[in-house]
C-alpha cells in the first residue's frame, strides 16, 4: 500500500536528492513523526544524513528559544498575578480549577491571534466595542457579540446574582492576562499559545529567520490563526512546501469540473483545506500541493456492526484480530471510547504476536494510587487529640479496605479493621494504631506526622510523603510476581518526586488541602506506557493518533454519537457567541476536523471495521449511532466499488437470570439445625428472634442461622436505631440493678433519676460510644432523646407503683429455656426477658420488654397460619413465648406481658392479652402452633417470601436478587 507518507517521502526524495539533510519537516505529532521517518528509510533506501522531523509543538517550541514550565508552575504564577491584579487573596485551592480554564482561554488567544483587549472589554465600554467591529468591518459575527452584551447588560441584576458575578470577574481578566504574559516574557518563559504568536509576529516583522533551507509542512488539517500566519509567512518567502492529504470523496481540486466520485462524504471534511489551499495559497502561486486520493476507486468493504457494551464490541474486535490475513503492521484498533483499552487488552486472541499500545495505562485506575488517595483524605481529616494527631475511622478503615494492602498485608488490614470496628472507634489515636502498623509502609500510613491544617511544614509533609512512596516502591518490589506494581509504585514515584521538585521551588507556603489536591491532581493525570515497537505488530490507538497514518485493516470499536465524534468539551469562561465572534474554535470546528480525520483514516484502507455499542441508555450509558456510520449509509450506499455490509454480533455469555432463590432442605441442613437447637450448649435456641426470621422469610433464616452468613460490622459514627435501643435496655439494667428484690417507694425513683446522667455515661461506655462523639450534631440530639425515654419510662414505673407496689425481680436475665418435640427430634427454645416485675399485693409476674423502635399491637393473642411477615405478629410471638417460657419455671401461675412502647410512653405499659393475662388455652394453642414452624423448620425448602416489598430492608437482598 502506497502510504501519504511514503507519497511525501518520495516527492522530497526527488526535488532534494542527498540534501535532504538541510530540510526540516514539520508534522501534526510526534508519533507521525516516527512514522515519517520509516517512510524516509524506505524512499532513499541507504544511509543519509536525516533531517530534523519535528511535530508542530516541538517546531515552535525551538523556534522560540524560550523556556516552557509544566502546567504547575504557570498555574502558580497565574494564581500570583491573580491575585496581584484583583487585589484580592484567594486560598490556591479554589483558584485551581478556574485557573486552569483560564490557561486553556489563554493559550487558545494566542493562537488564534485574538485582540484580548478587546474581547475582556468592559461591558460599560459597549460603544468602544462597537467601534472596534465598526472599524473590523460589520458581520455576523461581529452583530453576535454586540447582542451578547447588550443581553448580559440588561438581564444582570439582583435577580441574576450569577451574570452579575460573571461581569465582575470579566472585568479583570485583561489585566490578569496582560500581567501574566509581561512575568513569563520576564523570566524568558511562555506557554505554547504565547510562543505561536510570537513566532507569527516575528516572522511577519522581518525579525526571525528559521536555520532550515527548506521546511515540509506535511499532512495539516485545521490551523490555528498563529499557524496560518506563520505558515504563510514561510510560503511566501518560498522556504516551505506544503503537503495536503486529500480524497475526492470530500476534495474538489481547483480547476476541475463536475463530480465524477466527489462529495460521497459531503462538505464538512475537507472544509479547512479549501479554504488555505483552493482560495487563499494556490491562487497566489505558493507551494501548497495536494496529494490526491480516491477511496472510491478501488473495491473497499465496509462493516457495521453493532454489539453490546464495551465487553461485547471488545470481544468482536480480538475476534477480527484472530483474523488476519496479512502482515500485523498493516491494521489498526482505534478506539474512539477510551474506556475499552482493558477490556480490549483482555480480549486480544494469543496467536496475534506483537501489539503496540499507544494509550497509556492511567495511574488512577491503580490500587496503588487509591491508597495513596486514602492516605492524603487521613492527612486531610486530622485532627488534634490528647495523644497526638487523631484519624477519622473512616479513613482509616480506607486504608485497611484497599485492594493493595488487602493482597499483601492481610493480616496487618484484618487487625486494623477489628480494632476500629469493634471498639467502635470515631476518631482513632496513635495509641490504637502504633501496635497495629506492623510494617515500616503501615507505620508512615497510619502514623503521619503533627500537621497544622492552616499552614503546614511543607518540608516536613513532602518528606512523609516522599518516604511513603519511596516505601510502596520497595514494598512492591519485595513481592512476588509483583512487576506491574513495582511498575505502577515506580511513576508514583517519580510523579510525585517532580512535584515536590515543583512546590518546594515555587510554592513553599500552601494549605494543606492545598497540597493534597495538587498530589492528586499531579498524579491522577499520568500514564503510564506500554512499552512496544511504534512500527511493529498491531496498532491499538486513540482516534487522534491516527493522524498520517495510514493501515489496510482499520477496526474501530465505540464509533456512537459522543464518541466519535467526541462531544465533549473542556471548560472555558468565554461564552460561545464571543468565541464564535472573535474567531475563537467551538463545536462545529471541532465537528468538523473530526470529519476530516475520519475520512482520512477510510482513504486507504480496503476493509474498515465500525463497531458500535447496540445497548443504548438515557442514563449514562451509550448514545446513538454516530454521525458518520449514518453519512456512510447516506452517501455510500449502491456505489459499486464500496460494499456496506451491516450486522449485528452478540458474543456467547452465561445466561442470567432472576429467577427465585431457594434452599434445599438436605441432610446437612439438618445436622447444621441439630446441633445449633438441639446440642449440648444450653446457650444456643430458638429464640424470638431466630422465630421470627423464619416467618419472614424462610431464606433469611437459612441465611442468617443456618450458612450463618453475618452482615459486616460497621463503626457507628451516628447512634443508629438498633444501638439507640441497647443503650435504653442498659441504662434500664443500671438503674434497677440495686433496687432487685425490694418493694420500690417513690422515693426510690427520685434517686434513680438523679444518678441518672452518670448511668447513663456507662451505659454508653458500655455500647462503644466514645464520649466526645456525643457532644455535637445528631448524636447529641439522639443522646437527649435517650435521656427522656429513660426519664419518661421512670416516671411511669413511680406512677405505678403509688397505684400498685411492685418489685423488680430481674433484669436483662439469664434465658430461661425449655425443649419442645417436634418432627420426631427434641428442640431447645429460649428467650432473655428485659424484665421481670412481681406485683406485691396479688403476687402476678409481670414482664417488661422494651421497644425502641415502632410496635403495632391487636387484641390477637395467635398466629394465624398466614407465615407471610406481618408487623402485628412479631411482637404476638415474642409475647406469647415469654409467657410459654415462664410457665414451665412456675406452672399455673399467672403471668402479664407487656411493652414500654418509646414512642408512646404515655400510654404506659401496653398489655398483649385484654385482661391482661396469658396462660391456660392460649399458651397451648401457642404451643401447637410452634410445633407446626418447627416441623416446617425441618421439612420444607428455605423459600423467598412470596412479597418483594418485605426485602427492602433485609441484609441479604443482593445475595437472592431481591435488591
Amino acid at each position: 500500500m502506497d502510504t501519504f507518507l511514503d507519497q511525501v517521502a518520495g516527492q522530497l526524495h526527488g526535488r532534494f536528492g542527498d540534501r535532504i539533510s538541510d530540510c526540516c519537516l514539520v508534522v501534526p505529532t510526534r508519533r507521525a513523526a516516527v512514522f515519517m521517518r520509516a517512510a524516509l528509510a524506505r524512499a532513499y533506501r541507504k544511509t543519509i544524513w536525516a533531517p530534523d522531523i519535528l511535530a508542530i509543538q516541538d517546531f515552535i517550541r525551538q523556534c522560540s528559544g524560550s523556556q516552557f514550565p509544566e502546567q504547575l508552575p504557570l498555574l502558580l504564577l497565574l494564581h500570583a498575578c491573580s491575585q496581584q491584579q484583583t487585589g484580592k487573596a484567594e486560598p490556591f485551592e479554589r483558584f485551581y480549577p478556574w485557573g486552569e480554564m483560564l490557561l486553556r482561554d489563554f493559550d487558545e488567544i494566542d493562537k488564534y491571534c485574538v485582540p484580548a483587549a478587546e474581547l475582556y472589554r468592559n461591558v460599560r465600554e459597549l460603544k468602544e466595542v462597537d467601534a472596534f467591529f465598526a472599524r473590523s468591518g460589520e458581520s455576523a459575527d461581529s452583530e453576535a457579540v454586540r447582542r451578547f452584551w447588550e443581553t448580559l447588560r440588561g438581564r444582570a441584576g439582583g435577580e441574576h446574582a450569577l451574570k452579575t458575578r460573571f461581569l465582575q470577574i470579566w472585568e479583570t481578566l485583561y489585566e490578569v492576562y496582560a500581567g501574566f504574559r509581561s512575568t513569563l516574557e520576564a523570566q524568558g518563559q511562555a506557554y505554547d499559545g504565547m510562543a505561536y504568536r510570537q513566532l507569527a509576529d516575528r516572522l511577519e516583522d522581518g525579525r526571525t529567520r528559521l536555520p532550515w533551507a527548506h521546511i515540509a509542512l506535511i499532512g495539516f488539517n485545521a490551523l490555528s490563526t498563529a499557524e496560518e500566519r506563520i505558515f504563510e509567512q514561510l510560503l511566501a518567502r518560498q522556504q516551505a512546501t506544503v503537503f495536503w492529504d486529500v480524497d475526492r470523496a470530500y476534495f474538489t481540486p481547483p480547476g476541475e469540473s463536475g463530480r465524477t466520485t466527489a462529495h460521497l462524504a459531503g462538505e464538512e471534511p475537507g472544509k479547512f483545506i479549501r479554504s488555505y489551499h483552493s482560495k487563499r495559497w494556490a491562487p497566489k502561486g505558493y507551494d501548497s500541493r495536494l496529494i490526491m486520493h480516491d477511496l472510491a476507486a478501488a473495491p473497499k468493504s465496509l462493516y457495521l456492526t453493532g454489539a453490546p457494551l464495551l465487553t461485547g464490541q471488545a470481544q468482536y474486535a480480538g475476534s477480527l484480530l484472530a483474523g488476519l490475513r496479512h502482515p500485523q503492521e498493516r491494521a489498526a484498533v482505534v478506539l474512539a471510547d477510551e474506556q475499552m483499552l482493558f477490556p480490549l487488552l483482555d480480549a486480544l486472541p494469543d496467536e496475534i504476536g506483537a501489539v503496540n499500545v499507544t494509550m497509556g495505562f492511567p495511574l488512577r485506575q491503580t490500587h496503588a494510587f487509591h491508597l495513596v488517595m486514602s492516605f492524603l483524605r487521613l492527612l486531610r481529616n486530622l485532627r488534634p487529640g490528647p495523644g497526638g494527631p487523631e484519624c477519622l475511622y473512616r479513613d482509616v478503615l480506607d486504608l485497611a479496605g484497599n485492594p493493595y494492602l488487602r493482597a499483601h498485608h492481610p493480616e496487618a488490614a484484618d487487625r486494623i479493621r477489628q480494632a476500629v470496628v469493634g471498639g467502635n472507634l470515631v476518631f482513632v489515636g496513635r495509641r490504637v494504631l502504633e501496635p497495629l502498623a506492623a510494617t515500616p509502609l503501615l507505620r508512615q500510613l497510619l502514623l503521619p506526622p503533627p500537621v497544622d491544617l492552616a499552614q503546614p511544614d511543607l518540608r516536613q509533609l513532602a518528606a512523609h510523603c516522599q518516604a511513603l512512596f519511596g516505601l510502596l516502591l520497595q514494598d512492591a518490589a519485595s513481592q512476588a510476581e509483583a512487576g506491574l506494581e513495582t511498575e505502577f509504585a515506580f511513576h508514583l514515584y517519580t510523579a510525585f518526586s517532580q512535584l515536590q521538585d515543583t512546590l518546594l521551588r515555587h510554592a513553599p507556603a500552601i494549605s494543606l488541602l492545598s497540597f493534597t489536591q495538587l498530589v492528586r491532581e499531579a498524579i491522577q493525570r499520568v500514564k503510564m506506557p506500554f512499552e512496544g515497537e511504534p512500527l511493529v505488530g498491531v496498532q491499538v490507538m486513540g482516534f487522534l493518533e491516527t493522524r498520517l497514518l495510514d493501515f489496510d485493516t482499520v477496526i474501530i470499536a465505540g464509533a456512537n454519537e459522543g464518541n466519535l465524534p467526541d462531544t465533549s468539551s473542556g471548560n472555558s469562561f468565554i461564552p460561545y457567541h464571543l468565541r464564535k465572534g472573535f474567531g475563537l474554535p467551538t463545536f462545529e470546528e471541532k465537528d468538523a476536523i473530526y470529519a476530516y480525520h475520519f475520512y482520512r483514516l477510510l482513504q486507504r484502507a480496503s476493509t474498515v471495521h465500525l463497531i458500535y455499542n447496540t445497548v443504548v441508555s438515557e442514563r449514562g450509558g451509550a448514545r446513538e449511532v454516530s454521525r458518520f456510520i449514518e453519512q456512510i449509509r447516506h452517501f455510500f450506499r449502491g456505489h459499486s466499488q464500496i460494499r456496506i455490509i451491516e450486522q449485528t454480533v452478540t458474543p456467547p455469555a452465561p445466561a442470567v437470570g432472576r429467577s427465585a432463590v431457594r434452599a434445599p432442605q438436605q441432610a446437612g441442613v439438618r445436622r447444621i439445625l441439630l446441633d445449633r437447637f438441639s446440642g449440648p450448649d444450653p446457650s444456643r435456641f430458638f429464640s424470638a428472634s431466630a422465630l421470627n426470621s423464619y416467618l419472614r422469610c424462610p431464606l433469611q433464616f437459612y441465611f442468617q442461622y443456618v450458612a450463618r452468613i453475618r452482615e459486616q460490622e460497621e463503626v457507628e459514627a451516628v447512634i443508629a436505631p438498633n444501638t439507640l435501643g441497647t443503650i435504653v435496655h442498659y441504662t434500664m439494667e443500671a438503674c434497677y440493678m440495686p433496687y432487685l428484690g425490694a418493694v420500690l417507694r417513690p422515693a426510690d425513683f427520685d434517686a434513680i433519676i438523679g444518678r441518672l446522667d452518670t448511668l447513663l455515661g456507662e451505659a454508653f461506655a458500655r455500647a462503644n460510644r466514645q464520649a466526645d462523639t456525643l457532644a455535637a450534631g445528631r448524636n447529641l440530639l439522639l443522646s437527649n432523646v435517650i435521656r427522656r425515654i429513660c426519664i419518661q419510662l421512670l416516671r411511669n414505673d413511680a406512677q405505678l407503683c403509688t397505684k400498685e407496689p411492685f418489685s423488680v425481680e430481674a433484669v436483662e436475665s439469664r434465658a430461661w429455656t425449655r425443649t419442645l418435640e417436634a418432627a420426631g427430634q427434641t428442640f431447645r427454645i429460649g428467650g432473655a426477658v428485659d424484665r421481670i416485675d412481681r406485683i406485691a399485693g396479688s403476687g402476678m409476674i409481670r414482664i417488661i420488654d422494651y421497644k425502641t423502635g415502632r410496635v403495632s399491637l391487636s387484641e390477637q393473642q395467635e398466629l394465624d397460619a398466614d407465615t407471610s411477615f406481618d408487623k402485628q405478629q412479631k411482637e404476638v410471638l415474642q409475647g406469647l413465648l415469654y409467657a410459654w417460657l415462664h410457665q414451665a419455671q412456675a406452672p399455673g401461675q399467672p403471668v402479664q406481658v407487656g411493652y414500654y412502647v418509646a414512642r408512646e410512653l404515655r400510654k404506659g405499659i401496653q398489655y398483649l392479652s385484654p385482661d391482661g393475662s396469658l396462660g391456660g388455652q392460649a399458651l397451648e394453642r401457642f404451643e401447637v402452633r410452634l410445633r407446626e414452624i418447627l416441623e416446617r423448620i425441618w421439612s420444607e425448602d428455605f423459600t423467598q417470601v412470596a412479597d418483594p416489598a418485605a426485602c427492602a430492608v433485609c441484609a441479604y437482598n443482593r445475595i437472592c436478587n431481591r435488591a
